[in-house]
């Protein structure tokens, strides 16, 4: 986790097929990452956006989450309703 996540916050580029079939455990210990046949980029903002939704989800901030989720991202969902009423 701590590879794709600097690979989408830090780089802004990252592996778009990150399934376990292509992680490696190589001899020495080091994780062997392969098939970057599915490159995806994100430019800065949208990447700060996703940090703040990460942030918003660990402190489950559920307005916080639907207000990023909707204004920062442009997400819809069929109702738009900002807090399930089971929360």
């Amino acid at each position: 986790m701590q590879v794709h996540a600097h690979e989408i916050f830090v780089d802004g580029t990252f592996n778009g097929d990150p399934h376990p079939g292509n992680i490696m455990l190589l001899p020495d210990g080091r994780l062997g990452l392969i098939d970057y046949g599915q490159v995806k980029h994100i430019d800065l903002a949208t990447r700060m956006s996703y940090a703040r939704l990460v942030i918003a989800l660990d402190e489950q901030h559920q307005e916080e989450v639907f207000r990023i989720v909707q204004e920062e991202l442009g997400c819809r969902s069929k109702y738009n309703n900002p807090v399930s009423s089971t929360s």
